[in-house]
């Protein structure tokens, strides 16, 4: 082989060798990059599953007193003590002398 020759062959074999460390960190950097979204998926997939089974309990807890023979006494109460409310022919007294103790 030439001189010349061998420059050429070290040249291509250089510029694979560069270009094949390219496309490694490029992979490299991709798969870091989508274990990373995996990561976050996961934890937001947690996340939803802590809020649907938050909700399945309410869901039950709300079947329950649909089911229950006590829902009047239920409504009754929520209503006075959330909204105030009051049968139309009830008289409601306020105790306004705060004790002190």
């Amino acid at each position: 082989m030439s001189a010349a020759q061998k420059k050429k062959k070290k040249t291509y074999s250089t510029i694979l060798t560069v270009v094949f460390i390219a496309l490694v960190c490029y992979f490299v950097i991709s798969f870091i990059g989508l274990q990373t979204d995996v990561k976050a998926q996961k934890e937001e997939i947690a996340q939803i599953n802590a809020q649907v089974n938050t909700q399945i309990a309410d869901n039950r807890e709300l079947n329950k007193l649909l089911n229950d023979s006590e829902l009047d006494d239920y409504v009754e109460r929520i209503a006075r003590e959330e909204l105030g409310y009051v049968f139309p022919d009830e008289r409601v007294y306020y105790d306004e002398q705060v004790v002190d103790n």
